[in-house]
């Protein structure tokens, strides 16, 4: 279960962070057309990061993303879970601890 989060979460931080902070085109909030009430915000970095996604009144989907000095996601945390992903010299990945909110951790 663990897994198929960590790669929806992937996917939605692929797709969000192609665009620039500064961009026309970068999500900034996703709202209602009825009323125009805002149900979800995005934050990104000064690079164009998305590093947090809030969606109002749901706090399990509430997502925080850190990266490190090559820019590289170094961990992404929801509801209670974390994974944290190491990278070696030439950037790919070579570690990924998952950790829950009970404090084990399984390394894939």
């Amino acid at each position: 279960m663990f897994k198929s989060l960590f790669l929806c979460l992937i996917a939605h931080l692929i797709m969000l962070t192609i665009a620039h902070a500064d961009s026309p085109y970068a999500v900034q909030s996703v709202g209602t057309t009825s009323v125009g009430s805002e149900i979800g915000d995005y934050d990104y970095d000064t690079s164009g990061n998305r590093v947090n996604k809030t969606i109002a009144g749901d706090t399990t989907n509430n997502q925080t993303t850190e990266y490190g000095l090559i820019g590289k996601v170094s961990s992404i945390s929801q509801n209670g879970l974390k994974s944290s992903i190491k990278h070696g010299p030439d950037g790919r990945r070579y570690l990924r601890v998952d950790s829950h909110a009970d404090d084990n951790a399984n390394n894939k």
